[in-house]
């Protein structure tokens, strides 16, 4: 059986790479700006 502080250690894990992928997804690569912006 898994120890509840595992659980806890997982949910927490979980929370912080969803935050980390938010993050990510939200920034524009520089190669994308120049690629895409003259476009505009």
């Amino acid at each position: 059986m898994i120890s509840y502080e595992v659980l806890i250690m997982y949910g927490l894990s979980l929370r912080n790479k969803r935050a980390e992928w938010a993050e990510y997804r939200g920034q524009v690569p520089e190669r994308e700006l120049g690629r895409h912006l003259p476009v505009l």
